[in-house]
């Protein structure tokens, strides 16, 4: 966790939020869950909700931090009570037993958050605000000696006696008026891994912008001398009565400049009562609100990535070790290696069917493609055979088999119209009856259970096989039920993000790669408008059959994979041409002249992981080669050209390196 948010420093800044209970304005849960150490003692009988409760955030990719608001142990009252306790809280002091005493509650509670056999991470920040008078551990009330003294034997005593080792230390002050200042308690780089500071004073308006700007650019220049995280550990403005907050002054000064974008994140404090921190929608800055999730360097639970990996992972966290490697796999590939693919290539041609051990791709370049994808449309109903009349156990078979080989299986699913009963291409409305809560809710989630129970047969040694889904493809068209003309973007979103939790989380579905696949787009926020967020995807691709068909549309076509790889990168997603070919290729040298071409055009758009053609039905309907076609000599050229990858031309993607 603390490599990846270093890494993530300056494209990305996450959103908290003190004990999130329930969605936040924008409908999603934030990045960073607050919560509070004390609580074992102030609600004991709450312990277990609160385990369960971080248990599941950060099952959702989030990250936990914990405060703690530490009762004056020489009273007994509450943390603003400033008597001074700090010399007999240190060894040989009266209160060490007791004090000692309470790490040992709070080192039970930390060991105990677990996710299966994962220790859960959580950035511990004790004694925090340390710079002001307010807490018996201030600066008024504790010498810098004496905080520095028990900031260490507290990360000695958890780390060292107790075995805590799932902690990062976060040292936050209030505002501080110079970087001597603010280090005039630190105590040292053995003992910190997050630099932040907790501030409701410069951040109120625009008019204290500059020393806001000014402390940002502080703390990032102390957290890089010293290699910590930089993050606004608490802010916020008690019922936040300017309508333009979140973008005029917060949004506004964290994107000052390259500096002040490198915070790792910002928590605004909890909603309580009278005082509230973040808005619901009836105050007068929720539209500000919204806009300030949207912008694209906040981060929420929605667009999160993932956090707790070294390296290239898939998005669900409980991935099987080979639908892993594949993911890492074809990341690995990328640039040196495109993948070839064709639907259905196995299943029949142009003039064949039914011909075991057949291939188009085959027949006419010696190889079978590296990646074929098959067809789920009439799964959903029950029926024996595909949209294609390709029966579901001949799919399976095939894609075991080519599996054995080392290709890449994938399926698509031209599902049917769940409101009407018509194919994918009845466009009749029927997104919303299907979500939770709708008429057809129930009948959707048993096509699910009926894709789940298919997939568990795609078995090799009683080991699921690793597969690309790619559902709900083209939204960004008009010809299927749930594209752009007939589904909101948020219901789209809501859509895809249902479909992937309930085979996941509910299913235990472990084998999937899910693929994000539009139609062409317009730009990078045409192609994000429907995104259903980085815990939900893993392949980021586009189907074109537009700007591919011949060279005069090259720079179109470059301009789109450029984009494509750059929004792969930025979501550390798989960028893919996931559907291609022109029917019946009039064009004898399409294969290398256009495709191939375009494709090379730089070190860029090489580095897209697979390429897969669509399917050869009939002699008036085909997108791959075959033996009788004008392209089939290009096609020869094609598959020798060192980029292109067929089935055997890459090592194992199913093993890790």
């Amino acid at each position: 966790m603390f490599a990846n948010l270093r890494r993530l420093e300056g494209t990305a800044v996450l959103f908290g939020h003190q004990n999130p209970i329930a969605p936040e304005l924008v409908g999603v849960y934030p990045a960073v869950y607050g919560w509070e150490v004390a609580a074992l003692w102030w609600h004991p009988e709450g312990t277990d909700s609160l385990r369960e409760r971080i248990i599941a955030n950060y099952r959702t990719g989030g990250i936990i931090t914990m405060s703690w608001h530490m009762n004056n142990l020489a009273t007994h009252k509450n943390f603003y009570d400033t008597t001074v306790v700090t010399p007999q809280l240190l060894p040989g002091g009266s209160l060490n037993a007791a004090y000692r005493g309470w790490l040992d509650t709070a080192a039970a509670f930390f060991q105990s958050l677990r996710s299966g056999d994962t220790l859960i991470p959580v950035v511990f920040r004790p004694f925090h605000e340390m710079t002001g008078g307010w807490f018996w551990w201030g600066r008024r009330h504790t010498t810098p000696a004496q905080l520095v003294a028990l900031w260490r034997f507290t990360v000695e005593y958890l780390r060292d006696v107790k075995g805590v080792h799932n902690l990062l230390y976060a040292y936050s002050t209030d505002v501080f008026d110079s970087p001597a200042d603010y280090l005039l308690q630190w105590p040292g780089d053995a003992y910190v891994d997050v630099l932040g500071f907790d501030d409701y004073h410069s951040v109120k308006s625009p008019d204290t912008r500059d020393v806001f700007v000014h402390r940002l650019h502080d703390v990032v220049a102390m957290a890089d001398a010293r290699h910590k995280i930089p993050a606004l550990t608490e802010t916020g403005v008690d019922s936040v009565p300017d309508p333009n907050w979140w973008t005029g002054t917060l949004l506004s000064a964290i994107t000052t400049d390259s500096i002040t974008r490198r915070i790792a994140w910002l928590l605004v404090w909890s909603n309580g009562g009278r005082h509230f921190y973040t808005p619901n929608a009836s105050q007068s800055s929720a539209a500000d609100f919204v806009r300030f999730y949207q912008n694209p360097l906040i981060r929420f639970q929605d667009n999160l990535p993932d956090l707790y990996h070294l390296g290239s992972h898939p998005s669900d966290r409980e991935a099987t070790p080979e639908t892993r490697a594949l993911f890492a796999g074809l990341k690995r590939v990328e640039g040196t290696k495109i993948l070839l693919g064709h639907h259905d290539d196995l299943a029949y041609g142009v003039t064949w069917k039914n011909e075991p051990g057949r291939s188009d791709v085959k027949d006419v370049s010696g190889a079978y493609p590296a990646l074929v994808e098959w067809e789920c449309g009439n799964l959903e109903k029950g029926m024996p055979a595909d949209l294609d009349g390709v029966t579901f156990d001949q799919i399976r078979q095939f894609a075991l088999q080519g599996y054995g080989r080392g290709e890449v299986v994938a399926l698509s699913w031209h599902m049917s119209n769940p409101v009407t009963g018509g194919n994918a291409w009845d466009t009749t409305s029927a997104a919303s009856v299907i979500l939770p809560g709708g008429e057809r809710h129930e009948a959707y989630t048993q096509w699910l259970d009926r894709f789940a129970e298919y997939l568990d047969g795609f078995r090799v040694a009683g080991r699921s096989i690793p597969i690309i889904f790619r559902p709900f493809h083209e939204m960004t068209g008009g010809w299927f039920w749930w594209g752009r003309r007939h589904t909101t973007p948020a219901e789209y979103i809501a859509l895809y993000r249902f479909t992937v939790s309930y085979l996941r989380d509910t299913k235990h579905v472990h084998n999937l790669l899910y693929a994000y696949t539009p139609d062409v787009f317009e730009s990078t926020s045409d192609y994000l408008l429907q995104y259903p967020g980085d815990a939900y995807v893993d392949i980021m691709g586009y189907d074109d059959y537009k700007s591919i068909k011949s060279p005069d549309t090259r720079p179109t076509f470059v301009q789109q994979l450029h984009e494509l790889v750059e929004l792969a990168d930025a979501h550390g997603k798989v960028p893919a041409l996931t559907e291609t070919g022109v029917l019946g290729m009039p064009d004898s040298t399409w294969f290398t002249g256009t495709l191939l071409a375009g494709i090379k055009s730089d070190a860029e758009t090489r580095r897209i992981a697979y390429v897969s053609l669509w399917r050869n039905a009939r002699p008036d309907h085909f997108f791959g080669p075959w033996p009788g076609s004008a392209s089939a000599r290009d096609f020869v050229r094609f598959r020798h050209d060192p980029l292109m990858a067929f089935e055997g031309d890459v090592p194992d993607l199913y093993r890790a390196p």
